[in-house]
């Protein structure tokens, strides 16, 4: 019985040595076992090129009396290197705080002065702007004062990025 026992656990003590050997001589010909796969996400913000927005100056005056339709836009200027879609979300804010969610995608008009809504012909000085995201159902519009656009969140729970463009605009002169 001490024979067997001794001649298992050299067999054992073989297979182990084995086993190490051909490990050894598998990394040393350049076999290494390759490391687990992680997924990287490459997505990209959107680009915005600013010298394209329509208006290009971030700062502009409208007379209430004569001033017609204006409109305001991204198209030109907005660029998803990944080729995601870019949702957006238009909105001016008047000066008691007050905003107002415009229609559009890439582009919004805002109408003659004089023909808005009050807190349009009441205000001196109103805030257009636009929050951009290529998360798909991202924004989320809350009309909450200071932020309105919510950015949403990724699957951790963290904030999505957006982008935000703003122009200033100077109301001048009275409604008729």
């Amino acid at each position: 019985m001490a024979r067997t026992l001794q001649l298992v656990r050299a067999r054992w003590l073989g297979g182990v040595v084995l086993l190490l050997a051909y490990v050894a001589l598998w990394q040393v010909a350049g076999c290494v076992i390759p490391p687990q796969e992680v997924e990287v996400s490459h997505n990209h913000l959107p680009y915005i090129d600013w010298a394209l927005t329509i208006p290009t100056d971030i700062e502009i005056s409208i007379t209430k009396a004569t001033g017609g339709v204006t409109t305001f836009s991204i198209e030109d200027a907005a660029i998803d290197i990944d080729g995601d879609p870019i949702e957006t979300e238009w909105y001016w804010i008047a000066e008691n705080g007050k905003n107002y969610r415009q229609a559009g995608e890439l582009s919004m008009t805002l109408d003659a002065v004089c023909e808005g809504v009050q807190d349009l012909r009441d205000s001196e000085r109103i805030t257009v702007e636009v929050v951009i995201s290529d998360s798909p159902g991202a924004l989320k519009w809350t009309n909450a004062l200071n932020n309105p656009v919510d950015p949403g969140v990724d699957e951790e729970g963290n904030s999505l990025p957006l982008i935000k463009h703003v122009w200033v605009v100077t109301l001048k002169g009275e409604c008729p």
